[in-house]
């Protein structure tokens, strides 16, 4: 019923949008994203917080990938589509209770989620306003059969894990609102500041709901840029328990370096806790701070989202 009234309303409000307007799509950009996961904290023999970055045990989000287009799109309520596809695995191996007490408190488990979205932009001074609609879903996605042959390529462990929860799909609603700060530009420099706030509605509770708030600051020079963001974000988890932990509410840090050539662009990012903050087991009063790192592939204009709104899951 819900499913029902949400793609009615969604076709109700196309009609009228559309109704007497000339609506004309120009290409002009698409990007190619992979995204990879190895925890830079953790537990030292004595209960301390250690910290590396490097390779580490796949446990909670292990890889995605994701594919966007861009282009221009005029109507009284945007200039701007954005489609994108995203997909991502997710593996809890115990590896962190067997690390610190040598036995796991749960089975582990595998899941699969993604999403696909229709993004609108329409931007203005100093505010630009983000709305789009979209599927989440999650289950077996083939996640096993694609670390598996990753794995094995590069002669690392293979895990034998079970999917917990069956295939589910649903409907979302996601909007952003976004202020320019400043935009300053000097010696040949552009410095920029801006503040985003962003909410999430899964209709269906798939996976869960959130809102997020993001201060970024930006240095380019039109041949390189700089990002760095931090922000909050708070998290109701759906009613998969397997999944809840890897969406909790916390707060992250995220950094892009982006250097272009031509058409081309090569973006190259690391962030830390970009899914929130998952509690370990062995230590229940402290977080296990998850890192990702993240390239990115872009032919023509990027998406001009941050980062770490661009995707759900």
């Amino acid at each position: 019923m819900r499913t029902g009234f949400f793609v009615l309303t969604a076709l109700a409000l196309l009609a009228s949008q559309a109704q007497g307007q000339d609506f004309t799509y120009h290409q002009q950009g698409f990007s190619i994203s992979a995204t990879n996961d190895n925890t830079p904290y953790l537990y030292d023999s004595n209960g301390l917080l250690a910290a590396s970055i490097g390779r580490g045990a796949d446990d909670q989000f292990t890889a995605g990938f994701r594919l966007e287009s861009v282009g221009s799109f005029a109507s009284p309520w945007s200039d701007t589509l954005i489609a994108s596809a995203n997909y991502a695995m997710y593996t809890d191996t115990q590896y962190y209770a067997i690390w610190t007490n040598g036995v796991p408190d749960h089975p582990p488990w595998r899941l699969d989620t993604g999403s696909a979205q229709l993004l609108f932009e329409k931007a203005g001074t100093p505010w630009t306003v983000d709305y789009g609609t979209g599927l989440v879903f999650k289950g077996n996605l083939g996640g096993q059969a694609v670390q598996d042959l990753f794995h094995g390529a590069i002669h690392d462990v293979q895990y034998d894990l079970t999917y917990p929860t069956r295939f589910e799909a649903g409907p979302f609603l996601t909007a952003t609102l976004t202020y320019s700060l400043f935009a300053l530009p000097w010696n040949g420099w552009e410095w920029s500041g801006a503040a985003s706030g962003r909410g999430f509605w899964d209709v269906l509770g798939i996976l869960n709901n959130q809102a997020d708030a993001l201060v970024r600051f930006d240095v380019d020079n039109h041949g390189m840029r700089l990002e760095l963001a931090a922000g909050g974000r708070a998290s109701l988890p759906g009613p998969a328990r397997s999944l809840s932990s890897m969406y909790s509410s916390g707060l992250f840090l995220d950094s892009t370096f982006e250097i272009r050539f031509g058409d081309f662009t090569m973006e190259l990012g690391y962030a830390i806790n970009p899914y929130g903050a998952a509690p370990i087991s062995a230590y229940p009063a402290y977080n296990d701070l998850n890192q990702e790192f993240h390239w990115t592939l872009v032919w023509g204009r990027e998406n001009p989202v941050p980062w770490a709104l661009r995707f759900y899951p």
